[in-house]
């Protein structure tokens, strides 16, 4: 878990506020590890995608 400090500079960089080569350096392995994470795209589900088609057909209760 990272501590107040790590999550401060994780969140000036991804606002661009700062680089990650403005991060201390004694930190700044740990903040790019959480830049890494928290930049992963959230991957759709076919249980979504079905969802969404069964209701552009009128709902998933339609008779």
């Amino acid at each position: 878990m990272p501590n107040t400090r790590v999550i401060d500079y994780t969140v000036l960089v991804q606002d661009n506020i700062m680089s990650i080569q403005d991060v201390p350096a004694d930190i700044r392995d740990e903040v790019a590890k959480w830049l890494k994470y928290f930049q992963t795209p959230i991957q759709k589900t076919d249980s979504v995608d079905k969802t969404t088609d069964d209701l552009k057909d009128g709902g998933v209760n339609e008779q």
